[in-house]
């Protein structure tokens, strides 16, 4: 009787054990997601602002013609500056949504570690990629206006 209560006892701490780490798995998970989705918003954060700066630049340097703004954007789609500053977001297609034990609505990510493990890898490239080129590209709208404004 002994024996088979030690058992037992044994075998319930055990299982709750496994549940801690099936949970700490889970939060784990759920937090590597939610990185990789705050990582690909900062990287949309910087292409987006590329691309406002590099028609900021190319508007700077074409405003003495007195084209319209549509003119501008469309004359900026084939200029060097477009290329240089335009890029495409990062879309994010591994989402989904639901809500968590409370009833709060959360956003997820709900493929294998291995999936947002990459993912995250390609995004903080692109980040690192990026970054210095946004920098040059402020110095480059400042250095714009003040030539511009002379």
């Amino acid at each position: 009787r002994f024996l088979n209560t030690a058992l037992t006892r044994a075998t319930e701490h055990l299982e709750d054990l496994k549940a801690k780490k099936f949970k700490a798995l889970q939060q784990s998970y759920f937090e590597s997601g939610q990185h990789l989705i705050q990582e690909t918003q900062k990287l949309n954060d910087i292409i987006q602002e590329l691309g406002e700066i590099g028609i900021a630049i190319f508007g700077t340097r074409i405003h003495a013609l007195g084209l319209a703004e549509w003119q501008v954007k469309r004359l900026y789609a084939g200029s060097a500056d477009c290329q240089k500053y335009s890029h495409q977001l990062q879309a994010l297609e591994l989402v989904s949504g639901g809500f968590d034990e409370h009833g709060v609505q959360i956003t997820y990510i709900d493929r294998p570690m291995i999936e947002i493990a990459g993912h995250l890898v390609r995004v903080n490239e692109r980040i690192a990629e990026l970054e210095p080129l946004l920098e040059e590209g402020r110095k480059e709208l400042a250095r714009t206006r003040k030539a511009s404004a002379a």
